[in-house]
């Protein structure tokens, strides 16, 4: 047997606790099995178990993250089931932080979009568009935002409305209609 590193416990101590957890009157069975197989495990092998891992910080997602990250799902028309992992919000991030502005991250993720190579036209068939093909290394995103299309061809132009030269109604004729959507409105209201 090893001595227990410190803030483990030692090999009598594991049996200690399992014993006093078997004498609990709502003491689990199938948890005592398994506390059991472990502290036989621990035994044979000689060496304490290890201590389980604690949770990960989540990474924190600024408006500039998530403003690449909703570019990125809007060009690659991804659905809502796309998440933004700490994963991918720290790739973001560290582009970000590396000096790279959202429009730059913009543009990269265009040149990803506008690659041949990344969209399939390579040897093996494979379109390559995960957002650690754009955003793995700074060298990658910077060559992609280089290589982007001066014009969007994916983002659809915006419609223009044009404005209206005069009123759609005059004001005696907006307080009429105003009055007449007030009282039908009213009388829905009142219906049973």
């Amino acid at each position: 047997m090893t001595d227990p590193k410190p803030g483990r416990l030692s090999v009598p101590h594991a049996i200690a606790q399992v014993l006093v957890a078997a004498t609990s009157p709502d003491a689990d069975p199938h948890a005592l099995a398994g506390r059991l197989r472990k502290l036989a495990d621990w035994i044979t092998a000689g060496s304490p178990p290890k201590a389980p891992r604690s949770p990960r910080d989540p990474v924190a997602v600024t408006a500039e993250t998530h403003a690449v990250w909703s570019y990125y799902c809007a060009a690659f028309k991804k659905t809502a089931g796309a998440k933004l992992t700490d994963d991918r919000a720290k790739m973001i991030r560290d582009r970000l932080a590396d000096g790279m502005t959202v429009d730059r991250c913009k543009k990269a993720i265009d040149g990803l979009k506008a690659s041949p190579f990344h969209q399939g036209q390579n040897d093996r068939n494979t379109k390559y568009q995960e957002l650690h093909h754009a955003f793995a290394t700074l060298e990658k995103a910077e060559q992609l935002a280089s290589n982007a299309p001066t014009i969007r061809s994916w983002v659809k132009p915006a419609v223009e409305v044009p404005e209206r030269a005069e009123p759609v109604a005059d004001p005696e004729t907006a307080r009429q209609m105003a009055g007449e959507l007030a009282r039908v409105v009213g009388r829905i209201g009142k219906m049973p």
